[in-house]
């Protein structure tokens, strides 16, 4: 078991070292794709179990991902977030619009990855090049495209469970929700905002109404116009690539461990 750290809060290497996980902590924070990637480097095993750290996993979540690994061409099982009950309206809007959770999901074959908690076969991984890691974002639903596209299966298994443990502010919700649709290279279009508002107000905001949910109707409002400042304002955000994380083109790791292994 291993924790690795890009943005380090003071009590987390003590407390993860403390449970017997070593900790990998690199130097400076280059987002989502360079630390993927990093983590699959950091095992020898052929299966990652994976979460975030703002996440907990179901007791039942590996037993449920598992068995679909009996299929050697599946590449990766990840499973449905949930959060823990509202504090307020913006954990109403993240379970109703971002995680969907009034939504009924069936387990199935997709074209698509989510990586904040899952099963990953790492052979299959590394075969396609591994996570990009000069991506802030998207870096899953990238990889998710070239796994598919070498002939690799991806599972969404709803019935395994993750559950955000933590709330966030309105400002981070439409930052995860731009993300999350925004994809590898976001590119702002007149037409497409238009048709963003649209659907904003027509399918979001009247779900909202319909819940009598007055509070999140209105804060549905500025969605459109969040995400169009976003994608005119930031493409995908590369870095140097997987050197800068101590990953050599062999694998080699440079960056600290709490085992102190090299």
């Amino acid at each position: 078991v291993f924790v690795l750290i890009d943005v380090p809060p003071a009590p987390t290497p003590a407390a993860a070292g403390g449970a017997g996980a070593w900790v990998v902590t690199l130097h400076a924070n280059r987002g989502r794709g360079a630390a993927r990637a990093r983590a699959i480097m950091e095992t020898d095993a052929d299966l990652l179990l994976s979460v975030d750290g703002t996440s907990a996993l179901a007791v039942d979540f590996l037993e449920l991902t598992s068995p679909w690994f009996e299929d050697p061409k599946v590449a990766a099982v990840y499973g449905r977030i949930g959060q823990l009950p509202p504090k307020g309206a913006v954990d109403r809007w993240r379970g109703r619009h971002l995680y969907k959770l009034e939504e009924r999901h069936e387990p199935q074959f997709v074209q698509s990855l989510a990586s904040g908690g899952g099963l990953l076969r790492r052979s299959a991984i590394l075969e396609v090049g591994n996570f990009d890691a000069s991506l802030r974002h998207s870096e899953d639903f990238d990889l998710g495209e070239r796994l598919f596209a070498a002939g690799w299966k991806i599972v969404y298994e709803p019935r395994a469970r993750l559950t955000t443990l933590v709330s966030n502010s309105l400002l981070q919700v439409f930052e995860r929700y731009w993300r999350w649709h925004a994809g590898v290279n976001p590119k702002f279009g007149l037409s497409g905002y238009l048709r963003h508002w649209w659907y904003s107000v027509k399918v979001i905001a009247a779900e909202d109404i319909r819940s009598g949910d007055l509070a999140c109707a209105a804060m549905t409002l500025f969605l459109p116009h969040y995400c169009a400042w976003r994608s005119l304002g930031l493409r995908a955000g590369k870095t140097s690539g997987l050197a800068e994380i101590g990953i050599t083109e062999r694998g080699a790791i440079e960056d600290t461990r709490s085992d102190g292994r090299s």
